[in-house]
């Protein structure tokens, strides 16, 4: 049997690791002989340290299966305050909402209670309010996303806030989400301009910007703005598989090349993540590349997948028009079921929003002609 001592090892060797799977590896390892030695006290410290690294690299099912025996260790005993936990609570209700058997229900129990254990510590409610207008946002309910919007700035920041950086960074996502272009690239700019630098918030606020700024008429900076974005994804394994954003805008511009090899490198990642509902964004992007693709007459071509994803598929390649039947397959169930979850109809009109795609790329298309004929006659 594994010595207690061996555990404090594993911890200090995983705390100098960068975040990735061998560090989640060392302390599930550290984690294992704690559970061996029926020491709760360790147990717990391991998974508290583990928490991060498990929402970094994506095991957000075994993030909320370990949350969940702290939060229970906690109040077990009311000698144990539980203050150490208020921070990891948003990443679990941040990856709540990925799974179709956790209600709606649970979710917002989740945050009632995260909420209510800020206050009994005497916290602002400003990053509660923070998570929920993003959570709503990914419920799909307009109506509890603008109220969360409205309550933020009444809270004021304190110990248990998010960095400046990180609350500008989820105003530009929600108002992308609200499709306000203007406002979102205006919010953004402190990340275009190079005010910002944290490599974590350029990779998630470049995506988000991507098509604003096309519809706009600011391709070529968006162009840019995506080379960028992709290599600062290559660089950060926490990041593969995050790449649907990206993916998106290079289809609709027309760079079905670089969309491609975009797409084979993170999409096989993204569907073989945890939390069904998460595919959402990366199908839709995959959707709308496989249908620019069939456009320009690339039947034959075929992109990668999953082994074992597709039935009746050898292999990792997927021809371009089985694929784009299994997406829409798979789109219409995580629509109607994340619908059906939620209480209303925010994913099966983003898909009813799909031919917007092809009438935006049609139109950055017609610019570049006119564009190539006004040079012509110079």
């Amino acid at each position: 049997m594994h010595d207690l001592r061996e555990v404090r090892t594993l911890i200090r060797q995983a705390e100098a690791l960068p975040e990735g799977p061998a560090q989640v590896a060392l302390f599930e390892t550290a984690l294992g002989i704690a559970e061996t030695h029926r020491d709760d006290a360790l147990g717990y410290e391991v998974r508290k340290k583990m928490m991060f690294s498990l929402y970094g690299v994506g095991c957000v099912d075994q993030l909320l299966v370990n949350y969940a025996w702290c939060l229970g260790y906690v109040d077990r005993d009311p000698n144990r305050n539980g203050q150490d936990l208020l921070w990891s609570y948003r990443w679990v209700i941040d990856v709540m909402w990925k799974f179709p058997e956790v209600s709606r229900l649970q979710i917002e129990s989740a945050l009632a209670d995260m909420s209510r254990r800020y206050r009994e510590h005497g916290y602002s409610q400003r990053p509660i309010q923070i998570l929920s207008r993003r959570l709503f946002n990914k419920l799909g309910d307009r109506k509890a996303a603008a109220a969360a919007h409205r309550t933020i700035e009444r809270h004021p920041r304190d110990g248990m806030s998010d960095c400046r950086s990180t609350e500008s960074a989820f105003h530009v996502f929600h108002l992308v989400w609200w499709r306000k272009d203007r406002e979102a690239i205006t919010a953004g700019e402190p990340f275009l301009n190079g005010t910002e630098t944290e490599a974590h918030f350029l990779i998630c606020t470049y995506g988000r910007l991507l098509l604003p700024l096309a519809r706009a008429g600011r391709v070529a900076e968006a162009r840019k703005l995506a080379s960028q974005s992709l290599r600062l994804m290559t660089s950060r394994p926490r990041y593969l598989g995050d790449a649907d954003d990206e993916i998106r805008f290079l289809s609709v511009v027309g760079d079905l090349g670089a969309a491609v090899k975009t797409c084979n490198r993170h999409l096989p990642a993204r569907l073989m993540k945890p939390g069904r509902f998460d595919r959402f964004a990366i199908c839709r992007s995959a959707r709308i590349l496989t249908e620019r693709l069939l456009r320009a007459g690339k039947q034959r071509s075929t992109l990668r997948v999953p082994t074992g994803l597709i039935p009746g598929l050898e292999g990792d390649r997927c021809p371009v028009p089985q694929l784009a039947e299994w997406l829409d397959t798979e789109l219409q169930w995580i629509a109607e079921a994340s619908d059906a979850r939620n209480g209303n109809s925010f994913y099966r009109d983003e898909l009813r929003r799909m031919p917007e795609y092809t009438r935006l790329a049609n139109r950055l298309e017609r610019d570049v002609q006119a564009t190539a004929i006004e040079e012509e006659n110079l």
